[in-house]
């Protein structure tokens, strides 16, 4: 009886070493269904991958790994609205037959997780969430960074020698932009890449910089590491495909996503979407009882309110 004892405790360890996650009790997110999907949600649908190797991983790089992986991120969301989820449920399942029959149904992202991605936040403890949230909720002069933005874009004009007496006017109101366009990540060739994005555009030019602003305003609270030298500025993206959630190794797989990045280059998803606050979202979408998913909001600002 000692024997087999010993014997199921040697598979069990030898087992946490090769799925090394499993030694810190974490849960496997669960990939929700699209909301102009007819495909319903599995329970037991893609697991986290573990190593590739299975050579065991020392405890000293599993605790680093772990330590670097992300918790929070700074966003801008845009699927606040009935009215822009409608849109996209008519728009999207376009881009979806389109995408090359080998690319799965999970690596399209769920409408309600759209969002246009300011930082992403390392947050260890109770403590420095409580930091970041108080700094999002009372800190940070949110409407005071749109303003700035907005008079940045009016000289912009005056340097270019234009004049749009409308744009001035909205410079203090809400940013609404349209989804626009198809494209890889910069890093990632059509013929090779596992993220596509849609492009906000904004009319009246404030959004990159009001972004940028609540950016390196976070960087030098000391809430976001500072960025590669080489990045100097956000990119400004709406991830709609990435096939990291439908791989089921280590690293997401690549397809040759050419063909639909040129059919859709010109493309229209959404028009008049409202951007009316900065979210601070916990990383891993849940999903909802009506078959979408979306994350969760830990903080909220919008402009004008609060100040």
């Amino acid at each position: 009886m000692l024997g087999v004892g010993l014997s199921r405790l040697d598979s069990y360890l030898s087992a946490v070493l090769r799925h090394p996650l499993s030694a810190y009790n974490l849960t496997p997110r669960l990939l929700p269904a699209l909301t102009f999907s007819s495909v319903a949600r599995s329970s037991d649908s893609a697991k986290r991958p573990g190593p590739s190797s299975s050579t065991p991983v020392p405890l000293k790089d599993r605790t680093k790994r772990l330590r670097d992986m992300p918790t929070h991120f700074l966003a801008l969301p845009l699927t606040n609205t009935p009215r822009v989820v409608s849109q996209l449920a008519d728009t999207l399942p376009l881009l979806r037959n389109a995408l090359p029959p080998d690319v799965p149904l999970q690596a399209m992202r769920p409408i309600g997780t759209i969002h246009l991605t300011l930082g992403a936040l390392h947050l260890q403890n109770d403590e420095q969430l409580e930091r970041a949230k108080r700094w999002l909720q009372e800190e940070v002069d949110v409407e005071e960074m749109l303003r700035r933005a907005g008079e940045a874009a009016r000289v912009r004009r005056e340097e270019e020698h234009m004049r749009d007496d409308k744009a001035d006017a909205v410079s203090l109101e809400p940013l609404v932009v349209d989804l626009r366009s198809l494209k890889s990540m910069k890093h990632q060739p059509a013929r090779s890449a596992a993220i596509l994005y849609l492009s906000p555009s904004d009319p009246t030019n404030r959004l990159q910089a009001f972004a940028q602003a609540l950016h390196d305003a976070a960087v030098d609270a000391g809430l976001m590491r500072k960025p590669d030298p080489t990045r100097r500025e956000v990119l400004l993206h709406a991830t709609i495909v990435n096939t990291r959630y439908s791989s089921s190794g280590h690293r997401p797989t690549r397809y040759d996503f050419s063909s639909v990045i040129s059919r859709f280059e010109e493309a229209v998803w959404a028009t008049g979407v409202p951007i009316n606050g900065v979210a601070l979202c916990k990383m891993g979408a849940k999903p909802t009882e009506d078959g979408d998913a979306e994350y969760e909001v830990v903080a909220w600002r919008s402009p004008g309110v609060g100040n």
